[in-house]
């Protein structure tokens, strides 16, 4: 189960972040992934914070971050997750080709987000 996901860009900009569990701290992890990891430019795909992980992927072409958080305990069970990540990035890099439009995108976004992470999760259920 998933605590939180984030986009943002490289200049640290928050696009668009959803908690997806009653625990707060789980968003302020990616605080201390930007600051430990992603500062110090550090050549890894997953950080432990406390009592989560994190695991995030690069759109280097839109210059933007994608980083899921969930609790080290489930870390085995979640292995849909790069795939999440991946067809996350393509939903953006969609997205991102089309026009400028005069309304906010994130409500279409989070509809997006919610059936890919439905998508994926349910591929790990027996």
């Amino acid at each position: 189960m998933l605590d939180h996901f984030s986009i943002f860009n490289r200049n640290g900009v928050m696009l668009w972040s959803e908690q997806l569990s009653q625990d707060t701290q789980a968003g302020d992890t990616v605080n201390n992934l930007v600051r430990y990891v992603l500062l110090e430019e550090r050549a890894v795909s997953t950080y432990d914070s406390g009592n989560y992980q994190l695991k995030w992927a690069l759109a280097n072409e839109l210059d933007l971050v994608f980083v899921v958080v969930f609790n080290k305990l489930f870390a085995k069970t979640l292995d849909y997750l790069d795939d999440l990540l991946l067809a996350v990035k393509q939903v953006c890099r969609f997205l991102g080709s089309l026009p400028p439009v005069p309304r906010s995108m994130h409500g279409e976004f989070r509809r997006h987000s919610s059936r890919l992470n439905q998508k994926q999760s349910s591929k790990c259920d027996p």
